[in-house]
Formats: C-alpha cells, structure tokens, sequence
C-alpha cells in the first residue's frame, strides 16, 4: 500500500499509480551550478561563526550573525531553486511569487540559529552540536518543502511519505558531520586552516543531497482538466528573480559583515579611549606622587640634558646648595661644582657622548660640590641615563654627607684612642706580669729546693704551702700576659711541624699528677689509625688542651677525665681533628654557658671563690683557636659533667702516617684486660685490637681469676692497680697462681700513681712491666712487644709528672763528673746521663778532671783512661791521694773489655769499668750500684720509639748497625746524626795520624787514635770496624812486628774507607747546617736564643720560660730533641741549675763556636 502527501502535505486517500507518473529530468550544469551555490554560501556563513565568537560588542555580533544566517538561508534557498530549475517535467510549470519568497525564512532561521550554537567554539557540548545539525538539517528540509509548495504545474504533485523522511534525515546527518568536522578541526592546530573549507563541503552537500532526495521522493501525476490562469512566474522570470536575490543575499551579507567589523571598529575605539584615560589617570596620579616625593625627599635630585643645562632642580637640592628653583633653571650644571672640577665638566660630557666611557655616570661616588655662598659641601652622588624623544636625560641624586663624615671622623678617632688605651693597658699588664715574675721565680725555685732538704713536719708543710702558693700565683700571672700579648695582638702563632703524640704526653705530664692526687681516672682516646705528624704551633695547641683538661680536673672530684682526639675529614695536604676533654664533674647550666667565654669570669662567684682562677683560660683558648683557624666549643647538664671540644684544622708533615702498630707475631695472641673504669676498659681494648690481639675485659679482679679457673689462657695480662674488691698486684699473684696450663703468661701493671711503695710491691711480685697511666697506643704496643719477648728494646713508662725519665728518675740531682777526649764519646755519655736526671759536667783529661774536683764535689766520676796529658790511671790516683776522705765513686770507660784491663782499673782506686761503646743497660745498672741506691733496681730504661721520632733516614754501609747507634743514643735520630757527623770528621784521617805515629816511632799516640777509633766506632754501630780497630790496638800494645801490624792497619783502613764513602754520600740528608759549610740564619738565631737562655738560666731568671716558649723553633734544632725535651722540664720544675748545665754543655761543644 502506498502513501501519499499532495503538495501540502495532506493525506491522499486514491490510489495513484507510480507508473503513471511524469516522468523529469535535470540539466548537469544547473545541478553543479545549484551544489556551487551551496558550497560558497556554506564557506561565507561558516566563516561568520568565528567572528560571531570573537564579537565583542552585542551588535557586532548580531550582525556578524544576520550575515552569516542570511547568507547560508539564502544560499539555501538559491541553490534549491536553481535546481528546480535544471529540474524538467513534460507539463508546464510556474511559481507562486509569494509562497517563493515566504520559502527562504525557515532556511535563514534555521541557519541563524545554527550558526548561535557551533559560535560557541571550544566549548561546544555533544547536545549543542546535535541541536545545531538538527536545526540546520530542519531548516533545508522546511525551506525544500516551502519552496515546492510555491511550484504551479499542469499536474498533481504528491510526495512519498518514506521518502520525504529520508531527505530530512540525510540534512540533518550531513549537518552534524559538517558541524562536527569544523569543531574538531578547529581544535588541532595542524588542521585549522582546513576546518572551514571541509565543513563547508559537506555542508553544501547537505544541502543539496537533501534537495536531490526529496526531489525522488515528488511524483508527478498528469491532470485530465489544465490548470486555470492565475498570478505566476515562468521559469525564466524565475531565474531573473533567483538572480537579483542572490545578489541582494550577497550585497545584505556584505552590509552586515561591513556593520559587525564597523561595530567592532567602534568597540575596540571606546575599549581604547577608557584605557588611555585609565592610564592618564595613573600618569597623572605616579606623578604627583613622584613629584611629592622629589619634594620632599632630604637629598637633591638635578636633571640636565646633554649641553648640561639643569631641567629640574628639587626642593632638596635647594636646601644643599642654597639656589632657589628659578635660580637655577637653564643654567649650566657646572655652577654648583668647584672651580678645579667646572671648567672640565661640558668637556667631559662631550667625551662621553662620543666615546660612551664613564667615569660616574652609573658608577656613583663621593664627590665636592659648591654652595652658593662659595663653601664646599661634601656630596655623595649616583648619576643615571634615560631618554626622553630621543634625547638624552641625566638625572643626579645628591646627598649631604657633611654629618656623616663627621661622625666617620669622631669614631675613627675614638677608635685609634681606645686602641691606644687597649694597648697601654695590654702593656701595663705585660710589664706588671714581667715584674712580679722575676721576684716570684727565686720564691718558687727557692721552696723548691727548700722541699729538698732535711726540714721537719711543719717545715716541710710551710715550705709546700709557700711552692703551692708560688705556682697558682704564677699561673695567674700567665694567664693575664698571654691575655694581654692576645689583646694587644703581640702574640705570632709559630708553624712548625710537631708530632701528635708529643701533645698529648705535655698533656699527660702537667695533668696526670694534678688527677692522680684527686683519684680521678685520666683516659686517653687516640685512634691507631690517626696521623700523627702536623704542622702548626704544638705549644699553643697544648695550651688550649692543657687549660681545657686543668678545669676538667679542677671541677671533678670523682669518676673520670676523658681526653680524645678523632679525625672528622682529610684531605692531601691536612686533616680536620677534634679534640675533647669529658669529665664526669659539676656541670654547667645553661645560664652559665652563656658567660663561660668571657674575661675574667667563671661559671658564677661562687665557683671563683671555691676553684681560684683568674676566669680568663677559656676566653684566652677560644681566641688562640680562633687564632689558629679553629673554634672550641662546650656542651654540659648540670651534676653530670661537661665536655668541651676544640675542632681544628691542621696541615700534615710530610710524615704524616699513621703508626703501623700491628706485628706479624703478635697478630692473633690472646689479651686479658682487668680495668675497673667502663671507659678506660673500652679504650685499653679498642687499642689492643687494632694491634691485632684478641681481647677479653673484665671489670674486676675476681671475675679475671674466675675466667682463668675456667680454663682460658691468656699471653698477656693488663691489670689495673687501684680497682675495688683486689688490687691489680693482688689479683696478678692469683692470676699467677691459678696458671696450671703451664704456659707462659706476661702480666703488665697500669697505674696512676709512681710511688715507690707500689713499685716495690709490683717487684716482689715479679710483674714484668709497669706502665704509668695515661696510656697510648705506642706504649701499650712497645709494652706487648717487650713482655712477649718480640723486642729487645728495654721498657720505657712515664714519670708521673709526664717527662720520658725512669721510674723513679734515680740520678736525679746527682753531679757526675765525664772525663773523656773524645767528642763523641763524649756526647754519648753526657745524653745518657741526662736521659738519668743527672747533671754532668765534662773534662777532656785527666788534669782537667783533677783541677775540677779540687773545687767541686761530685757524686761520681765516668773516667776514659788513655787520654792526652794525663790518662786516667793517673788521674784516679791523683784523685785518691789528694782526697783520701771523700770516697767519690770513680768508674772506668775504656773500649778494653779483657779481664787484666778491668784489674788494672780497680787497682787503680777505681770502683768499676764500663766497656765502650757504652750500653745503656750496662751504665744504668753501675751508677744504680755504686752510688747505692736503695730499692730494688728498675730494669726500664729511657728511650724513644724509633717510629714516632722525626728526623733524617739513613741509608748507610750495610757494616753499620743503625739500631745498635740508635740504642746508644736513646733513640734519638737527631743525636744519631751528629753523632755520625763527628765521626766522619773525627775519623777522615785516623789512618793518616796513626801511620805517621808509627813511622815517628810514637807507639803512645798509635795506640790511643786506635783505642778511640775503636771505641767511637761501636758507638756509631760500626761494629766489625771497632772490632779491626780493637786487632790494631792491641797489636800496638804489645809490640807486635811491624808486618803484623801493617796487615791489621790495612784491615782497619779496608772496613773505615766503605763507612767513611757512605757517611760522605749521605751528607746533606744527616748532617746539621754548621757541617755544610755555612751556618743559616735559623742556626744563627738559635744560636743567640741559646746564649740568651743560658744567662737568663745563670741568674736564675723566670725569663727563661718565655725565652723558651717564644725562641722554641730555633731552639729544637739546636739543641736536639731530647735535650730539649729535658731543658723544657727542667725549667718547668724550677730547675734552673741543670737546665743551665745541659745548654752550657752545648754551648761548649757546638762547632760554630769553635
């Protein structure tokens, strides 16, 4: 069944037959020329939706929107009737001119409406763009149908309903394509110049596929009665009127596009106007604020133009240079300028306008300007650039600085007043300090030597009372000089290399005794892995380290002083260490801390009255470590304790390694430490096991001796003397007992306290080793290596009082006599003797030595026996006939070790011999016996460990035995050195004095150049030289034929030349700057700091510690390492005569003064 719509669509109720439809056709070049038509207008009103979206004003866009909705409805209706007009029906056809006309208003509508969605741009929904096709869509198909209304034909027109459906539908799913291809295209960037045209397409082929569509659906059926006459229009008058319409749609689109971009003109006209009056207004507003400002600003602001000619002048300028405002205006800038400077200044414009070199211009400084009375007036001026229409403006700022330079001036000079008083009260102090000193030494050395006599109870403790009294007096007075030389800025850091472990025992020495008194246990923490060799001025860092560690002890009564020192950083060239001193004392408040820094103050007055102190150690070691780069600082709780660290810098020797204390036969022993104190428990065994032992700790004596019963063995035992419960000597004797493994065990004793009762029982108790407390990594290892039998160098444990003496120091004040020609030999004797604590003195014959003892009474006699003008047989007699009362112990040097030698040597009066090369452990134990000592005889000796002494290498003949040198010198390289300096000069020519005795027929003389080559060459280590020496002597002696003695002068000659060739070879590397053929300035200056010290020591001069401390550097080379280091305590004990002694000895001997 078929249904039909007539024309109106009204329902047609009789059949028709499609069949007998008429049938149409189409002209091809109207078709084109109607989708052309479709496709333009479709472009146009597109186009009209991007400046209906950027209209800015409502009727710019409603004309932007009557042309773009126009232009497409008209588009549409032009293109429908030029495709009726390419359609052709057999029948005549006409249209109704009203009904035309009407048709076009649904497409424009339409269109319009359209046009308002998709103008939405980005924003545009889903539901827009579908409401936009179907309108768009609506509107062609309304249009289609008002326009087929209006045909007049000789035929029925009826539509096929489904088919008139599908026209709809094809104009409105072409419309949302075009619509949704122009919004997607848009979006990209890439694709936007194709929007428009491609919408524009498949627009026009919306329109026209809907009109080609419902065309198909039209059926035309012929009438059997011709339409009557009524008012048409021909097809040809048709398209004369589609024509003029078109064009009218053209020219009213272009009116309206030409309205819109007028209406937009004029908006962005009345948008520009308020904003440039916006702006005017702000201008107007910035300057009368500037202009307020400039008005009443203190400084003076000029503007002048390029010729210099002043524009503005402000209110401030006014009240500096006196010139009014129309005073000014239009003339040269120069009139406010000195006469020196305003002749120059246009010349110096134009310079710089030429060439762009400044000179102020953005630079500013302080300049003279002129006032108008003619005055100056200091200024400081700041010049800018700007342009104004092209020209060149400069705008100056001037300020008034005749106050401030004024107030410069006055604090300038107060300064340099209080700088001056500053360094008069500095002065003051410093010569106050020099003059109370000097009666305050003979005050101190006198109670000091006072204590040493025979004085009764209340003697003894007023005489302590007044030595006591003396030393806090002198701290007191050092405190304030080092306080005023820091003040006064007088004081000049030495730099000089030092070693770690000489700090840290000058600590040990001045605090050990002070703790050890108040029962405190002193703990030294320095890692193995440490370097130990800086740069810097070590006696300044043992001050700061020295004052730190005194208050430690000064406030603590019980527990523990912790001293540590840790690496934090290295680099090359220094390391940054942090040294802390913990205590477990008073504490500090917070209160407190904030005052703990400054001078003469303390924690609070109560601390002062109870402690003493002048308060001015802490200020004094911040500046010294601040001096030195560093910075101390402190951290404490009340009642808990206190530490304070000092974190310094320091640049590393060039024997900056750490000690390699680890041994091959040591690695893997087993170690028992009994140490009742938690930290100095932790501290003993982190050190052992970084030697490589494996520890076991128990903090009592019981818990050792119950470890031991249980079965371990242990190589070597460290036990603490003063522990709770059981001594450390008692819990030794059970831990002795208890050994039933049968294995060797080796027991050391630690303790604090050197008193000669704890020595003894320590002896009795057959201990193999005793260490005085503190200790450090190199002792505790020596200690190991000498108990364990891995080193046959003898033990060497501190003083109490920290000097590197025996325990006890048994020469100590003793007067011994060295009567000996050689040099040498001579040094070697009198650095042994002093390393005991005695005072030697030298003779260099017999006579000398008998025209000394007849004015001076000696406590021994250390006599060579050949000698020249008198030998020591004879001197011993002449001694013992003369003095036949005083019995002064008289001992033999001689290198003859045969038994007759040693007969003739005490049928001589003598009491003992000592062979040469003299062995320490040999002199020790004689002097011990004949001088009758009492107590039982310490086998520790002296010494220094080769590894931590700085000094020359030796690369020597492989005849001489460095080390056995070495032992005769105590270790000391430095000694060594010169000792091998004198050897060669001494022995260059033996073989040539020796031969030309011999020829003279001199056997005397001979005999005496071999005995001492000899002996100076055991001396030395050159032991298969002293023992062809030796074969040479004796053949001389006893007259052998002169074959035999030949052949032994030739061995000797074989065995020196190769030592002679090597000392030679080494000669820059060991011998000192006298041995080189011209003496430096720095041997020059110790040479003066000498002589110095020596009459400052003669007169008993408390001078000579500071002669000390501030001539050091030059000193050390000098004197030697361990001469210094006994000088340096014997004047720190107040004991001028023997510091006197050991330089005079050296003064004596040293070649620049011979």
């Amino acid at each position: 069944m078929n249904l039909y719509l007539d024309r109106f669509f009204a329902p047609i109720q009789e059949a028709f037959e499609p069949a007998n439809a008429l049938p149409g056709t189409y002209s091809p070049g109207l078709v084109a020329l109607s989708v052309f038509i479709a496709v333009i207008a479709a472009i146009v009103a597109l186009s009209t939706s991007a400046r209906i979206a950027a209209a800015k004003s409502k009727r710019a866009r409603a004309a932007w929107l009557t042309a773009g909705g126009g232009c497409m409805g008209g588009g549409i209706w032009g293109m429908h009737f030029v495709g009726m007009l390419a359609f052709s029906l057999p029948c005549g056809i006409s249209y109704d001119p009203l009904i035309t006309l009407i048709s076009m208003v649904p497409g424009m509508l339409a269109s319009t409406v359209s046009l308002l969605v998709i103008s939405r741009g980005d924003r545009i929904t889903f539901r827009e763009l579908s409401i936009g096709a179907v309108l768009q869509g609506g509107g062609i198909g309304a249009m289609h149908y008002a326009g087929m209304a209006a045909m007049r034909l000789d035929a029925l027109l009826l539509y096929d309903v489904y088919t008139v459906a599908l026209s709809v539908l094809v104009a409105v799913v072409l419309a949302f394509v075009s619509l949704g291809i122009l919004v997607l295209l848009r979006s990209v960037d890439a694709f936007r110049p194709l929007a428009i045209p491609v919408a524009a397409i498949v627009m026009g082929c919306s329109v026209a596929g809907m009109h080609y569509t419902a065309m198909q659906a039209a059926l035309f059926f012929p009438l059997t009665n011709v339409l009557g006459t009524e008012s048409t229009l021909d097809p040809t008058t048709m398209a004369i009127v589609i024509t003029l319409l078109v064009v009218c749609f053209g020219a009213a689109t272009l009116a309206a596009a030409f309205a819109g971009r007028q209406f937009e003109t004029a908006s962005e006209l009345r948008q520009e106007i308020d904003r440039r009056a916006v702006l005017e207004l702000e201008a107007r507003a910035n300057h009368a604020r500037l202009q307020a400002i400039m008005d009443n600003i203190d400084a003076g602001i000029v503007t002048i133009n390029q010729q210099g000619t002043i524009l503005h002048w402000s209110p401030g300028a006014t009240a500096t240079f006196g010139y009014t405002l129309e005073e000014v205006l239009g003339q040269n800038i120069s009139m406010i300028m000195p006469a020196e400077h305003s002749d120059n200044h246009d010349n110096y414009l134009a310079h710089y306008l030429q060439t762009g070199e400044r000179k102020i211009i953005g630079i500013g400084r302080e300049v003279t300007g002129r006032r108008k009375d003619g005055s100056p007036v200091p200024i400081d001026l700041a010049i800018s650039e700007t342009q104004l229409e092209g020209k060149p403006l400069y705008i100056g700022v001037m300020n008034d600085i005749t106050e401030r330079k004024q107030n410069h001036a006055e604090l300038v000079q107060a300064r340099e007043e209080a700088e001056a008083a500053n360094k008069a009260k500095s002065l003051f102090l410093a010569n106050m300090s020099h003059e109370i000193r000097t009666p305050l030494n003979p005050i101190i050395g006198m109670a000091h030597l006072l204590l040493r006599t025979n004085l009764d109870r209340i003697q003894s403790e007023y005489a302590r009372k007044i030595h006591q009294s003396g030393g806090h007096l002198l701290k007191i007075i050092n405190d304030i000089l080092d306080f005023s030389k820091v003040e006064a800025g007088e004081l000049v850091l030495e730099e000089t290399d030092f070693e770690l472990d000489e700090i840290l025992e000058s600590i040990s020495s001045v605090v050990a005794e002070r703790s050890a008194a108040k029962c405190l246990e002193l703990i030294f923490e320095v890692p193995t892995d440490l370097p130990r060799n800086f740069r810097g001025d070590p006696l300044r860092l043992s001050q700061i380290l020295i004052n730190l560690a005194n208050n430690a002890v000064k406030f603590t009564e019980t527990g523990e002083v912790c001293i540590a020192t840790k690496l934090l950083e290295k680099s090359e060239t220094s390391a940054l260490l942090r040294f802390s001193v913990r205590d477990t004392g008073i504490g500090i408040t917070d209160e407190q801390l904030k005052k703990l820094f400054r001078s003469f103050q303390q924690a609070d007055e109560s601390t002062t009255r109870k402690f003493g102190g002048t308060g001015l150690g802490l200020a004094i070691s911040q500046r010294l470590a601040g001096m030195m780069g560093g910075t101390v600082q402190v951290e404490s709780e009340p009642g808990k304790g206190t530490t304070f660290w000092l974190d310094l810098r320091l640049e590393l020797a060039e024997r900056s390694s750490a000690k390699r204390l680890s041994s091959r036969d040591l690695r893997g022993r087993k170690v028992l430490v009994v140490e009742d104190n938690a930290s100095a428990n932790h501290a003993i065994c982190e050190m052992l096991k970084s030697m490589s032992f494996v520890v076991e700790s128990v903090d009592n004596g019981p818990a050792a001796i119950e470890l031991v019963r249980s079965g371990a063995h242990f190589d070597l035992v460290f036990a603490d003397w003063r522990m709770p419960e059981m001594d450390g000597i008692e819990t030794i004797r059970h831990l002795r007992r208890e050994n039933l493994s049968g294995k060797k065990t080796g027991y050391v004793l630690a303790t604090a306290y050197g008193r000669d009762d704890v020595m003894n029982a320590a002896a009795e108790a057959e201990i193999d080793e005793i260490l005085i407390k503190p200790l450090n990594p190199s002792e505790l290892f020596n200690s190991a290596l000498r108990v364990l039998r891995h080193d046959p160098v003898e033990a060497n444990p501190k003083h109490p009082s920290g000097a590197s003496n025996p325990v006890p120091l048994f020469l100590a004040r003793r007067r011994i006599l060295v009567v000996e020609d050689n040099e040498l030999n001579r040094d070697v004797a009198l650095g042994l003797l002093r390393a005991f604590g005695a005072t030697p003195e030298i003779a260099e014959n017999g006579a000398e030595a008998v025209a000394l003892v007849e004015s001076t009474q000696y406590d021994a006699i250390l006599m060579d026996i050949q000698m020249p003008v008198m030998d020591g047989f004879t001197a011993t007699r002449e001694i013992r006939q003369r003095f036949p009362d005083w019995p002064v112990p008289i001992v033999a040097m001689t290198a003859n070790a045969l038994s007759g030698d040693r007969e003739r040597c005490l049928e001589a009066g003598m009491d003992d011999h000592i062979a040469k090369p003299i062995d320490p452990d040999i002199l020790y134990s004689v002097l011990h016996r004949v001088l009758g000592i009492e107590g039982a005889l310490s086998h520790t000796l002296p010494s220094q460990d080769n590894d931590s002494q700085t000094g020359p290498g030796f690369d020597l003949h492989d005849s001489i035995d460095v080390e056995t040198g070495l032992k005769r010198v105590l270790g000391d390289r430095q000694e060594y050195a010169r000792m091998l300096a004198r050897f060669l000069e001494g022995q260059s020519s033996a073989v040539h004095r020796i031969t030309e005795a011999l020829a003279a027929g001199d056997t005397e003389t001979a005999e005496r150049e071999a005995h001492t080559a000899r002996s100076v060459a055991g001396n030395i280590g050159a032991l298969s030289l002293s023992e062809a020496a030796r074969a040479l002597e004796t053949a001389i002696r006893e007259q052998a034929g002169a074959g035999d003695i030949t052949e032994r002068l030739d061995r000797f000659s074989a065995e020196l030349e190769p030592i002679l060739a090597s000392l030679e070879a080494a000669e820059l590397s060991i011998l000192p700057d006298h041995q080189n053929g011209t003496e430096t300035e720095a041997t020059e200056a110790g040479h003066a700091a000498l002589a110095q010290l020596i009459a400052l020591l003669a007169d008993d001069d408390a001078e000579a510690q500071d002669v000390l401390a501030e001539q050091g550097a030059a000193l050390r080379p000098i004197l030697g390492g361990v001469r210094f280091s006994e000088v340096e305590a014997a004047i720190g004990r107040f004991d001028f005569e023997q510091a006197h002694s050991i330089c005079a000895a050296v003064e004596t001997t040293s070649p620049a003064r011979q």
